[in-house]
Order: structure tokens, then sequence, then C-alpha cells
């Protein structure tokens, strides 16, 4: 799955992808929404250093997966981003359907 993810990113300009990770305005834990009505807990975190830093005035309620060593090889972590931002986008399917 992350070399999926990796290589995906490479298709997208910037190499930044949005996830599901997402948190409402000026709440302090972020969560997965599964859909408009289902989120569940974020257990699993993999954050930028300093991240998340809440870009305030508290805009950055979404989570982006981004190359945080653009000089070497891809490292990519999790950064909170503005959630109006146009960005390429991790989904996942159902195993069933593959």
């Amino acid at each position: 799955m992350c070399e999926f993810v990796v290589d995906g990113a490479g298709v997208c300009q910037d190499k930044r992808l949005w996830t599901a990770g997402v948190r409402k305005p000026r709440n302090i834990k972020f969560e997965w929404y599964l859909s408009l009505y289902d989120r569940c807990p974020m257990d699993y975190t993999w954050w930028a250093r300093s991240e998340p830093n809440n870009g305030l005035p508290y805009e950055e309620n979404c989570v982006e997966i981004v190359d945080v060593d653009e000089l070497s090889s891809p490292m990519y972590l999790w950064k909170d981003a503005k959630c109006r931002e146009e960005l390429c986008f991790v989904c996942e399917i159902n195993s069933r359907y593959c």
C-alpha cells in the first residue's frame, strides 16, 4: 500500500496528496472521514516534524501527504493544510472490489 501511494504521488505536479484525515475547526483531534456521516479515530499517525502546526488562525483542518525531503530520496509524511487547496487525493478501495 505505501509503495502505491508514494508511486502515485509522482504523477501529481507538486507531489502532495489529500487523505481522508479531517478535523472540525478549533478541534484538537483529527479523524478519518469515511463518508459524510461515518468517521473513525486516527489511531495511527505519521506527522512531519512540528506537525500538525494548525496554521493560525486555525485554518489547517485537513491532512495531506507531502514529500518532506525534496533533495534526496522521497520521504512522505503528513502535514495539516487548508482544506480548500486543490490537490490530488488518495482513496481507499474495499478489497472485495479489486
